[in-house]
């Protein structure tokens, strides 16, 4: 599947999103579903398409299922359904929205997503437990010069962990992202010919997954991450977004990094399927919680 527009809140870190199954001597078409809850926000639309073979070219709306029995189950302590969330699609083929869209999702709790359908016999399912809210407890500069001794830090107020461990992505969202406005690394990188395309894949810059112990616990209960130069990719104003992920979100990124070759651990040939966490189907029903804040970069002099 080819990449496509998301919310300027969820692109900051889906960088793992829109992804195929590993390449098959014969091709099997799956369900691909896809949806996202994130902490303290209404509910959120789910997509639901086919996969396709390589040799085509991938179009959502060509490959989405309009016949999908879709809904989003709030579960008690003891895993029993508690309130039930019914989806009706949208005028957009293949995306689904919620009838009642007004629920906020609830930090530390777990949802289930079932998904059917009138004229295919798959049954899928998934369950997310949603990451307890996060919050940047620390005023930034507004103003930081690039690459001097004061690098911004990121401190995030005490939150309770829901998973093995705390994993996070941080992201800067360029609201200059002009060729004038790269940084002296990332204008070097950039081709020309594909200047369009290259400053739009930099406008979104993330650090990738960061677990618990790359931050700085503070005896307040707080901890900090030093922010690397290194992702700043424009100057001037910049949203800075931190998401703490759920487990499902975490599995499919570490493992489609390990398909792109960042785990040394792979014989040669060998790949890796992707972690889909989903019963019934290919695809990802994660969560996060998220908060952002805006500052800028200033030129050196």
């Amino acid at each position: 599947m080819t990449s496509r527009n998301l919310s300027p809140l969820l692109i900051t870190f889906l960088f793992f999103a829109a992804c195929e199954p590993p390449v098959e001597d014969d091709f099997n078409e799956y369900v691909f579903v896809e949806s996202y809850l994130i902490a303290d926000r209404p509910l959120d639309e789910v997509r639901i398409n086919t996969t396709t073979s390589t040799n085509e070219v991938f179009n959502f709306f060509d490959a989405a299922i309009t016949d999908a029995n879709v809904q989003v189950v709030l579960l008690d302590e003891n895993g029993e359904d508690e309130a039930v969330f019914e989806y009706v699609p949208s005028e957009r083929e293949g995306i689904y929205l919620p009838v009642l869209p007004l629920h906020l999702v609830i930090p530390k709790r777990t949802y289930r997503l079932d998904v059917d359908f009138n004229n295919r016999q798959e049954v899928i399912t998934a369950v997310t437990t949603v990451p307890d809210q996060i919050e940047i407890s620390r005023e930034i500069p507004d103003t930081l010069i690039y690459q001097a001794y004061e690098r911004l830090e990121i401190n995030l107020s005490p939150h309770q962990k829901v998973h093995d461990q705390n994993v996070y992505v941080l992201s800067a969202i360029a609201l200059q992202p002009y060729i004038d406005n790269l940084t002296p690394f990332y204008r070097s990188i950039i081709n020309d010919d594909e200047q369009d395309d290259q400053i739009s894949d930099f406008s979104v810059n993330s650090t990738g997954l960061i677990n618990e112990g790359n931050f700085i616990e503070n005896e307040d209960g707080t901890i900090t991450f030093r922010f690397p130069w290194l992702g700043v990719a424009f100057f001037e104003g910049n949203l800075i977004v931190a998401n703490l992920i759920d487990s499902n979100l975490h599995d499919i990124a570490r493992s489609q990094q390990a398909q792109l070759g960042g785990d040394v651990t792979f014989t040669p040939g060998e790949i890796h399927n992707l972690i889909y966490n989903m019963d019934g189907g290919i695809g990802i029903f994660g969560s996060m919680s998220t908060d952002t804040v805006q500052t800028y970069f200033q030129r050196p002099d």
